[in-house]
């Protein structure tokens, strides 16, 4: 069960990886038949939200989750960023604790992958 939840949140946040905000998503399931015969973009946006394209309300994602799915889209891309870092920098310590000699290759790999 938790690997499908993992599924499903995975499948959400490549749908919004395209799109900056939440109207640029919406427009996005809007075709241009849709526009041509509504003729207001924003009458075929909410039809959107509605689940009147793309399935059922279930499928379409609401504006507070989008902002949620890009909340931990971000928070990922920083971590993914961060880690390394975070790594080199316990690393770095614990070789300092062991002695002198044991630490300079290291150091010297580091700052050759800009890591310190």
């Amino acid at each position: 069960m938790n690997d499908q939840v993992d599924s499903k949140l995975e499948e959400k946040l490549e749908a919004v990886s395209d799109f900056l905000s939440y109207e640029e998503y919406l427009d996005s399931q809007i075709l241009p038949l849709d526009e041509y015969f509504l003729e207001d973009k924003e009458l075929a946006r909410e039809l959107v939200q509605l689940g009147y394209r793309g399935g059922s309300q279930a499928d379409t994602i609401s504006r507070e989750e989008f902002a949620e799915l890009k909340k931990i889209q971000n928070d990922k891309k920083s971590f993914q960023k961060e880690a390394p870092k975070l790594l080199v920098s316990a690393m770095w310590r614990a070789l300092v604790g062991v002695g002198v000699g044991a630490w300079w290759p290291f150091a010297l790999w580091a700052r050759t992958h800009r890591c310190l």
